[in-house]
């Protein structure tokens, strides 16, 4: 396991985590067979997550080899396959319960809804950046990497009283099928995509909805703090 700055090990700082695994319809072609190829291919990746509504989909170096593919690891942790394909996983802001210490783990909403679209949009970039086209198929998924089984709660924010029931997180992965195009030329498709996406995890957890994603493509920027708002560097608020 690997160990963190702070002593521990990363399951225990982090201990859940969201993934986006997108496939192309049609499949692309980049170069990475090479460890030029593949470095290049992450600084390439670097720079297209900059463009999206936060940059927490940076991957980091080194490049590490894969079969056909480049895989970068820490935060996030992901790859990059040479036909457009791609998977990243993102920690979730997960807390104890300030006030009572046998009350199960918080699960930050909002984190979960900006961190899902970061990962579509990231994953549509490189899979257009390969030549990739049609639809994209996108998979987000939960997962408990310290292995308890223990039940979590789903808070909308930091400083919401609005609680979730407490459930264990939920396993089945949501899906959806979008437009590549689309996702790349417009950031409110990219939004309205993790909306969908964020809305079936939550419901399998007994949440109703998301709470700053808009089914229409929008962030509900006035629920969202001055560091969320911040974060938000591929966001055009004149356009919500």
């Amino acid at each position: 396991m690997t160990e963190v700055l702070a002593g521990g090990n990363r399951a225990a700082w982090y201990p859940i985590w969201v993934s986006v695994t997108a496939v192309p319809a049609v499949r692309g072609d980049y170069p990475l067979t090479t460890q030029e190829e593949r470095n290049a291919a992450l600084d390439r990746c670097a720079k297209l997550a900059y463009q999206a509504v936060t940059s927490n989909m940076k991957p980091n170096q080194p490049a590490l080899v894969g079969r056909r593919q480049v895989r970068f690891e820490g935060i996030p942790t992901g790859q990059l396959h040479q036909d457009g394909s791609s998977y990243g996983a993102l920690p979730l802001n997960v807390k104890p319960d300030p006030i009572d210490n046998g009350a199960p783990l918080r699960l930050y909403q909002r984190g979960l809804e900006l961190e899902l679209v970061a990962q579509v949009q990231v994953a549509a970039a490189w899979a257009a950046e390969t030549g990739a086209a049609g639809d994209l198929m996108l998979s987000a998924a939960l997962h408990r990497v310290d292995g308890d089984l223990a039940p979590v709660r789903v808070v909308v924010s930091e400083s919401s009283f609005q609680h979730g029931p407490a459930g264990p997180i939920t396993k089945t992965p949501a899906q959806i099928t979008a437009n590549l195009a689309a996702l790349v030329a417009d950031k409110h498709e990219a939004v309205s995509t993790a909306y969908a996406l964020v809305a079936d995890l939550l419901a399998d957890m007994g949440t109703h909805q998301p709470h700053v994603l808009t089914p229409d493509g929008n962030i509900r920027l006035d629920r969202l703090d001055g560091s969320y708002r911040q974060a938000l560097t591929g966001w055009d608020a004149q356009r919500t």
